[in-house]
């Protein structure tokens, strides 16, 4: 990651930040797709290296939203619903 020093314009890098976005057309049957059981499983099938992971086309509605898809261990998880 980079960010500005606050106006002399040089840029100070503080080392590689693992950012994913993915649009797995349906959270749920991307997971079994894959051969894997939870969410928990998908998030850690990326590695240590990946820090930030945006996953969209869920195709989840509010109600299926249980404890272990609202916030996995060692993530923080926010949920957009339309």
């Amino acid at each position: 990651a980079m960010a500005n020093d606050g106006g002399s314009g040089s840029l100070k890098t503080w080392g590689k930040l693992g950012l994913v976005t993915w649009n797995v057309n349906g959270l749920l049957p991307c997971i079994r797709r894959m051969g894997l059981r939870t969410l928990q499983e998908l998030l850690d099938s990326f590695g240590p290296e990946v820090a930030i992971i945006c996953v969209q086309e869920t195709k989840m509605e509010q109600r299926q939203l249980d404890a272990t898809l609202a916030k996995p261990a060692g993530w923080d998880a926010f949920y957009s619903f339309s």
